[in-house]
């Protein structure tokens, strides 16, 4: 039996057979040219000297000999079975880094196949150059293959011009097949067709996509052709890229938006000079077809990667990638492949963006990184497994499916005749494996076991061609040593024609069937696309509306929690729903509530969601003190664990120490175990259960406590004891100021309840502000156009109102705040509570009638204020210092002694008289003076009516004159001349503000003012901003 060999050249396949069987043909452009001397050598792909020498050296035996390809046909050897799988080294596998299952592990050499590029599983080496041999470029053939071969080789030889009665359909063409097969290959093969995975025609075109690059998208925000942006980047590449061949396989344009607004063009390269040229950015013109466009780059492709092998676990990564991009700048990513199991390999995947750089990257066979060589092979991706939407099995298109009248769900497995009415019980069930999940999971092991089979043999189940020559053991084959083909034999030249004769036509219907199909693909294809965007846009508007209702209902429904929570609070418990109406009404920021017993904690967060809670059991089951604090203040809880009695530190400008307690008459505790909790600014407050004035005893025992500690009661003028005329219920404060009132609404509690107010600064006051007033002026110039048109006669109050408020608006805008340094530095803190102490005891001298506390007091007075008056003088000497140095200091003190600075005058020196003459005369300069101001300053003799207070109060309506209009010179010369005070009014305007205005801005306002004068009309704001009475006593015109 002969042997069949396929070679490949530059773009074009050639499939070169034996005469006996098949005659040599070659196939272009989709048609089959016969290998006579008809046809010009340049169709074959060999150069003109060499043709007839190629086709002469074809004649191939079993002799053993080495076989030599000369290398500029650029050949490769292909190994071919129907039946069998190439059996891949342990090698290789780690190379790839995918999942091939290891078959003939028996075979001690094995073939290392490279794939064609036409097919979509082409060894990622290739880069559409001339082919170039596989990695290693050594093909083994074992020992035991060899033996097989020569032992069937008579029964071949007799069995050569015999057609085997097994065929196998593959692309639907009629191929041969050798007479015997390995018992190992028909094993593996009746095991395939009861797992179903018999490698299909239709399979392998759905994995072998149309294009083997990712196509360049480049949108438009208008309707293009795609044909002239293509041609008009091919000619880019032409004319302004040193001569660039860019050679573009195909493009289509599909429309982003069903109003064709926006469009999308896919430009498909054939190469990877041309991918890695498109992946260049400074590559692409700046506008195509005069068009603004933007792009979308595609992933990088196995044509311009490679794989790293044997990188171990413990390598530091980032060293690792630094050093392969150190010494090869052209790499896009690096990256350590995963097995199925999502497990690290010891494989590293590293993509580039030159073709060129590649190649040498995979031609030194090592890379050098930290020191240590690791082998470099080529990136192979993993077939796409065809699965039938309607049946769920593999293997066919939808359109060719044998299962016509039924659909299989694709969730349950369940057949039925309408999936639409289909009601799917949800549990996810294999039709395959019966394992749960969906049929169309490509996860299923039957998926995984078909597409490592698809994986393995594309070539054989694309080509049909055998290769079973026997060679000797360990025999390496490269394209320098490849043997000559023979000359082809003359003999049977009829019979060679008709064979030809009868493939042409065998190949013309091949061809129009798959053109067929794949028009009806294309078609069947664009209609299910414009179904489904078609869906996708009701789907999106419904969806669309349900997120809105089910918002609208959830905001419903929290309004209706909410008021629901509050009514059960006052329904359930009156007492603290008279608690949330008192705190509804004052919006206090603390809280102290006092015997609470048992409470509902959750109620409480419900009620004040804003507040903490800070809860102190008490001695029995009435007890209890809750403090609840706004969120927005700063506080800590100090530990205490005396009953009824809870202390916070409240931290406002300063730390504030408050303490809420209930003293009842029975209580565990004394009042000197408080005293460890007061700090230099503490409040404590509650019910003490002790009348200052009607209990003398307890009452005594109390103020001596509060004396020690300096402590100042702050009682309410009223009692607050509802059962009786006492008031037991106050506030004692250390170090600050608290103000007590009672609340005198009606209530359930036996207690009125009191309010405190604490004195505290604000930091707001430590701010100042400063407006950049040249900024709101260029502002209000940029949008004068804007108000030109806006401003409106007709409707001049809805005008005005809406340009006072951009005014103000605008001013704001252009402040900014900062802190303000006063220039008085702050009293020290041991001066201030020397103060405190010496105001303790002046109250207490005068509460007691203590002579020693009085004297006491008055002598710490007198050491604060010499101390003061010393630390006041140091700082000014300080400043004084510091005055003309850089810094805070020296802008402060310049800053506040500014005002009393006056600007130097030359002294009088003499009057000019009307005359002409100079009057130097001191005496007569004093004389000549008093007349003038005399005179100025004389009773006028004509009393003058002034318009606005002694004009008579009756208007005559019956008067038709006309109030004169104002001029713009007029109303300008009065706002100049107005005091520039910087007091706003409610609407935010101020004279100082509107003195910034722009002159022409004063236009609009001589309209707005003469329309007021003929309508008798005024906008609302006018009363507030007086912008109409600026002249308070000077009338702008005669009433």
């Amino acid at each position: 039996m002969q042997n069949q060999v396929f070679y490949q050249g530059k773009d074009m396949p050639h499939y070169l057979c034996d005469q006996q069987q098949m005659p040599m043909v070659i196939m272009q452009n989709g048609q089959l040219f016969p290998l006579n001397q008809n046809f010009p050598s340049s169709l074959y792909g060999f150069p003109p000297a060499q043709v007839s020498r190629s086709i002469s050296t074809y004649n191939m035996t079993h002799s053993g000999e080495q076989i030599q390809v000369p290398e500029n046909t650029y050949a490769s050897p292909r190994e071919s079975n129907v039946h069998s799988t190439p059996s891949v080294n342990k090698r290789t596998l780690d190379d790839v880094g995918h999942s091939f299952e290891k078959e003939n592990e028996n075979e001690v050499n094995t073939t290392i196949l490279s794939l064609r590029e036409n097919n979509g599983w082409q060894s990622s080496r290739r880069n559409n150059k001339k082919f170039i041999a596989s990695r290693n470029r050594t093909f083994h053939i074992s020992n035991q293959l060899q033996n097989n071969v020569q032992s069937t080789l008579p029964n071949q030889q007799q069995a050569s011009g015999q057609i085997s009665d097994q065929q196998q359909s593959v692309n639907n063409l009629p191929t041969r097949q050798t007479s015997q097969r390995n018992p190992t290959e028909n094993t593996t093969f009746h095991q395939a067709n009861e797992n179903q995975n018999v490698i299909t025609n239709q399979a392998q075109r759905f994995a072998t996509t149309r294009y083997p690059f990712s196509p360049f998208i480049v949108h438009f925000k208008e309707d293009i052709r795609d044909k002239l942006v293509v041609e008009h980047l091919v000619k880019h590449a032409k004319e302004q890229c040193n001569d660039f061949d860019l050679r573009v396989m195909g493009y289509r344009r599909t429309p982003i938006n069903s109003a064709g607004a926006e469009y999308d063009v896919l430009i498909f390269v054939e190469n990877t000079q041309s991918f890695a040229f498109l992946l260049d950015v400074g590559n692409w013109p700046a506008q195509l077809v005069g068009k603004e466009y933007s792009r979308k780059m595609p992933s990088i492709p196995p044509q311009l990667s490679g794989v790293i092998q044997n990188v171990a676990f413990n390598v530091n990564w980032d060293e690792f990638v630094q050093d392969i991009k150190r010494q090869y700048p052209q790499v896009v990513n690096v990256i350590r492949l995963k097995s199925r199991n999502l497990k690290d390999l010891k494989l590293v995947k590293v993509e580039f963006n030159s073709d060129t750089v590649r190649d040498e990257f995979l031609e030194g066979k090592y890379v050098y990184v930290h020191f240590m060589r690791y082998p470099v092979v080529e990136y192979m991706a993993l077939a796409q497994v065809l699965i039938c939407s309607r049946c769920m099995q593999i293997g066919h298109f939808q359109k060719n499916c044998p299962q016509k009248d039924v659909v299989t769900c694709k969730i349950c497995g369940v057949k039925c005749a309408d999936i639409k009415k289909h009601e799917c019980q949800g549990v996810p069930k294999s039709i395959r494996c019966d394992g749960d999940h969906k049929s169309s999971d490509t996860k299923c092991p039957k998926v995984k076991d078909y597409r490592a089979a698809l994986t393995r043999t594309p070539l054989a189940t694309r080509n049909n061609v055998q290769v079973t020559q026997p060679v000797q053991n360990n025999l390496a084959l490269t394209t320098s040593n490849f043997p000559w083909l023979n000359y082809l034999s003359p003999t049977n030249t009829l019979t060679t024609n008709n064979n030809h004769v009868d493939a042409i036509g065998m190949f013309e219907k091949l061809r129009e069937t798959m053109i067929d199909e794949g028009k009806k693909t294309r078609e069947s294809f664009d209609q299910f696309k414009e179904e489904m965007f078609q869906k996708d846009k009701v789907y999106e508007q419904e969806i669309s509306n349900l997120k809105s209702k089910v918002t609208t209902l959830e905001n419903q429904l929290a309004q209706q929690n909410l008021v629901q929570q509050e009514t059960m609070i006052l329904i359930t418990n009156l007492r603290w729903g008279e608690v949330y109406l008192l705190f509804s009404s004052y919006n206090f920021d603390i809280l102290v509530l006092l015997e609470v017993g048992k409470f509902d904690q959750a109620t409480i967060n419900t009620a004040f969601p804003n507040h903490y809670l800070f809860y102190q059991e008490g001695e029995n089951a009435r007890g209890g003190v809750i403090i609840l604090v706004r969120q927005t203040i700063s506080v800590i809880r100090v530990p205490c664990s005396l009953a009824n009695v809870c202390v916070l530190d409240l931290h406002l400008d300063e730390t504030l120490r408050l303490i809420g307690m209930y003293a009842p008459d029975r209580t565990s505790w004394s009042w000197n175990e408080l005293s460890p909790f007061f700090s230099t600014k503490s409040v404590i407050c509650g019910d003490f259960n002790v009348d200052l004035v009607e209990d003398g005893d307890k009452a005594d025992r109390l103020m001596k406590w509060a004396d020690e500690l300096d402590l100042f009661s702050v009682v309410p003028d009223t009692s607050t004891s509802r059962r009786s005329d006492r008031t037991i219920d106050y506030a004692f404060v250390k170090g600050t100021q608290v103000t007590v009132q009672v609340h005198e609404g009606a209530t359930t509690s036996d207690h009125k309840p009191i309010i405190l107010v604490f004195a505290f600064d604000d930091k707001r006051k430590n701010m100042a502000s400063c407006t950049s007033w040249l900024v709101f002026s260029l502002f209000l110039s940029y949008t004068f156009v804007f108000w030109e048109k806006q401003w409106s006669a007709f409707d001049m109050n809805g005008t005005y109102n809406n340009f006072t408020r951009f005014l103000s608006l605008l001013a704001a805008r252009c402040t900014r705040t900062f802190p303000l340094k006063l220039a008085r530095p702050a009293i020290p803190p041991e001066l201030r509570s020397k103060l405190s102490y010496s105001r303790a005891l002046s109250f207490r001298a005068k509460r007691t009638g203590n002579m020693k506390s009085k004297i006491a007091s008055a002598k710490i007075r007198n050491d604060v204020r010499r101390e003061l008056k010393l630390f006041q003088q140091n700082q000014l000497a300080k400043q004084l210092s510091d005055r003309n140095k850089l810094g805070d200091s020296a802008r402060m003190f310049w800053s506040k002694s500014k005002k009393h600075f006056r600007k130097q005058t030359a002294a009088l020196r003499g009057f000019n008289l009307p005359s002409g003459q100079i009057e130097r005369d001191a005496s007569s300069m004093v004389q000549l003076a008093a007349d003038y101001y005399e005179k100025l300053f004389e009773e006028p003799g004509v009393i003058r009516p002034h318009p606005y207070t002694d004009s008579p109060l009756a208007l005559n309506l019956e008067d038709d004159s006309r109030i004169p209009d104002v001029t713009y010179a007029e109303v300008l010369k009065v706002v100049k001349t107005r005091k520039k005070k910087r007091s706003c009014d409610i609407h935010g305007i101020s004279p100082y503000l509107l003195n910034q205005l722009p002159d022409n801005y004063w236009h609009f306002m001589v309209k707005l003012y003469n329309h007021s004068f003929r309508t008798y009309q005024m906008p609302d704001k006018f009363k507030d901003v007086r912008i109409i009475l600026l002249a308070k006593k000077d009338a702008i015109c005669a009433p």
